[in-house]
C-alpha cells in the first residue's frame, strides 16, 4: 500500500528510494544482464527499476501505459519471460 501511495503522489525522490536493492550493485558485476534491462526500462520511461530480491527478476515501475508497453515489445526481443502487471 505505500508504494501506491507514492507512485499516485508522483514522488520520483521517494519512488527512487523504494527501488533499491543492497544486493544489486554486486548481482550486476556477477550477472550484467541485470543492468541492461534496467537501462532498457529507463530508456523507455521507467520511473525506476530494481532487482527483485536475489535477482530472479527485475520490475520497472511507469506511470504511462504506452511507455510500459513499448517497454516490453523492445524486452520481449530478447527475453522470454516479460510482462506487464498492475500494482493493486
Amino acid at each position: 500500500m505505500v508504494l501506491h501511495k507514492i507512485i499516485s503522489l508522483n514522488n520520483k525522490k521517494e519512488i527512487s528510494e523504494l527501488t533499491k536493492n543492497d544486493l544489486q550493485r554486486i548481482a550486476n558485476i556477477k550477472v550484467p544482464e541485470i543492468e541492461k534491462i534496467s537501462k532498457i526500462m529507463v530508456d523507455f520511461g521507467a520511473e525506476g527499476t530494481c532487482m527483485s530480491g536475489s535477482g530472479s527478476s527485475v520490475f520497472g515501475l511507469f506511470y504511462e501505459k504506452d511507455k510500459a508497453i513499448k517497454a516490453v515489445q523492445r524486452l520481449q526481443k530478447e527475453y522470454n519471460f516479460v510482462k506487464i502487471t498492475k500494482i493493486l
